[in-house]
C-alpha cells in the first residue's frame, strides 16, 4: 500500500495486507534500495515480500531495522534475511 513515492505499508493485520499477527511493516526506498522497518510475525513473510515487490518492483531489500523484539515486529526477521540477504539492525539490549 503505497503511502508516498518512497514509502509503503507492506505489512499490517489491521489493513489485512499480510498475516493476522503482523504489526505495521514499512518499506522505505532509499538511494541503495529498500529499508524495511520491522518484519512482522513471520507467518506470512511471502506475502510481505510480494507486497514489497508490488510497490517497488525492481528494488532490493538492503536492510531490516527491528524497532523492538515483540513477536509481531521481529518474528519474520530470519526468513526475510534468508530470502533477501539484507543487513539486520537490532536495538541494543540491556
Amino acid at each position: 500500500m503505497r503511502l508516498t513515492k518512497q514509502l509503503a505499508l507492506v505489512g499490517s493485520l489491521q489493513f489485512g495486507i499480510s498475516g493476522p499477527f503482523d504489526c505495521h511493516v514499512y518499506a522505505l526506498k532509499g538511494p541503495e534500495g529498500i529499508v524495511l522497518i520491522d518484519a512482522g510475525a513471520g507467518t506470512h513473510t511471502g506475502q510481505l515480500l510480494q507486497n514489497i515487490n508490488d510497490d517497488f518492483e525492481t528494488e532490493t531489500v538492503k536492510a531490516l531495522i527491528l524497532t523492538h523484539f515483540h513477536l509481531d515486529h521481529s518474528g519474520g526477521a530470519a526468513e526475510i534475511r534468508q530470502f533477501t540477504a539484507c543487513r539486520v539492525i537490532v536495538p541494543q539490549v540491556g
